[in-house]
C-alpha cells in the first residue's frame, strides 16, 4: 500500500535527503502523480529505513475523512484537488514524498509568515546542515560556517527548488489552503542563500517594516562578480562571490563571523577579496556576528546601507518596534 509522506514530515525527509549529499535523481522527479492512498494501514515499520529515519508520528496524505485515523506511526492530512506533475516523488517502493514545491504549499497552512518566508529561503538554498559524525571530507564545504555548533558543519548542496519553481507551481494549485500565505512569502525571498545566518541576514535587512525588517531592496545572495580582461591577471580568482550583492548599486554585504577573527589566513584571504572588489568598483560592507545580534549595531549598518543604496529608513512608523522585536525573537 502506497504512502505518501507530507508536511513536515517530508520537509524533514528533504533536510536528510541534501545532508546526505544525494544526487538529484532526475527520473524520480519525473515521476507521474500518484493519488493518495485510500485507506492507512501502518507499513512494516522496521522494514522501511526511509521512514524510520523520520520523526513519529510521520505526517503522510489520505484521500478521504474515513482515512484519517492517528496512530503511534502516522498523522494523516486529507488532500483535495489536483495536484500538477512533479508534485510526487517515489523515494522507494510504494513510498512517495510529497515534493519540495507541494510541501511548501502544505506548510503554507502550518507555519506563520516569518517562519515560511525562512524555510522558503532554505529550500531554495545551497546548503545543509549535518552532524560532524555524518560529515564526509568529499562533501565538506571549503566555506566556514559561522552557525555551525561542534555538533554540526555546513555542506555545500544542489537546490531543491527556486523561487520561480516554488511561484509557478502554487500559482496553479487554486483554492488550496495556504495558497495566498505562501504567495506572500515568496516575495520577500532569494534563491542561493548559502547558510542559514545569510538568511537572517537578509530577512532583518530586507523584510518589510511591518515585518520587522528595514525595507532594503531584496539582494542576490552569492552574486558571482567577474574580473575583467584588464584586471583578470592581477586577481587571484576567475570570480569572487559576494553573500549579499545589489547589482544596480555594486554593493555588497559580506557576512564575517567572529570566531574566525584569530584566524590569520580566513582574515588574509578576506582582505585580499576586498582588496579585490574594491579595484572591480564593488562597494564592500562587513558585517560581523555581534552586529547582527546587536540591535543597534545592525541598524547602523542598515543605515549605512539604505545611504549607499540613496534610500532613507523610516523606522518610525507604526509597530515597527513591535514587529522588529518579533522578527529579532524568531530569527536570533
Amino acid at each position: 500500500m502506497d504512502i505518501v509522506i507530507s508536511h513536515k514530515s517530508a520537509l524533514e525527509y528533504w533536510r536528510g535527503w541534501r545532508a546526505h549529499d544525494i544526487a538529484l535523481d532526475k527520473q524520480r522527479i519525473r515521476q507521474r502523480v500518484r493519488k493518495a492512498p485510500e485507506k492507512l494501514q501502518p507499513p512494516s515499520f522496521n522494514q522501511k529505513e526511509i521512514l524510520s529515519s523520520l520523526s513519529l508520528p510521520i505526517d503522510v496524505l489520505v484521500a478521504s475523512e474515513g482515512a484519517r485515523r492517528p496512530s503511534q506511526w502516522f498523522y494523516p492530512h486529507i488532500f483535495r484537488g489536483t495536484v500538477p506533475d512533479n508534485g510526487f516523488v517515489s523515494v522507494e517502493d510504494e513510498i512517495f514524498v510529497c515534493s519540495p514545491e507541494l510541501v511548501f504549499l502544505q506548510l503554507g497552512n502550518v507555519l506563520s509568515l516569518l517562519e515560511l518566508i525562512e524555510t522558503g529561503y532554505e529550500l531554495c538554498g545551497r546548503f545543509a546542515i549535518v552532524s560532524s559524525e555524518e560529515k564526509q571530507d568529499d562533501v565538506a564545504s571549503d566555506r566556514p560556517e559561522p552557525d555551525a555548533t561542534a555538533q554540526s558543519k555546513l555542506i555545500e548542496c544542489q537546490q531543491l527548488t527556486s523561487v520561480a519553481k516554488l511561484k509557478a507551481f502554487i500559482e496553479r494549485m487554486p483554492g488550496q489552503k495556504g495558497r495566498s500565505r505562501c504567495l506572500r512569502a515568496l516575495r520577500y525571498i532569494a534563491d542561493d542563500s548559502a547558510s542559514p545566518m545569510e538568511i537572517k541576514l537578509a530577512m532583518l535587512l530586507c523584510l518589510p517594516y511591518k515585518l520587522g525588517g528595514y525595507g532594503l531592496p531584496l539582494p542576490e545572495l552569492n552574486y558571482h562578480v567577474y574580473p575583467g580582461k584588464a584586471v583578470r591577471g592581477s586577481l587571484d580568482r576567475s570570480f569572487y562571490s559576494c553573500d549579499l550583492y545589489w547589482p544596480e548599486h555594486k554593493l555588497a554585504v559580506e557576512y564575517d563571523s567572529d570566531q574566525f577573527h584569530s584566524a590569520t589566513e580566513h582574515i588574509a584571504s578576506d582582505s585580499r577579496k576586498r582588496t579585490a572588489l574594491a579595484m572591480l568598483g564593488v562597494d564592500v560592507v562587513t558585517v560581523t556576528r555581534t552586529q547582527v545580534r546587536s540591535f543597534v549595531q545592525l541598524e547602523n549598518v542598515a543605515k549605512v546601507l539604505a545611504a549607499k543604496m540613496g534610500r532613507q529608513l523610516r523606522m518610525k512608523i507604526p509597530k515597527f518596534s513591535q514587529t522588529r522585536h518579533k522578527l529579532r525573537s524568531q530569527l536570533l
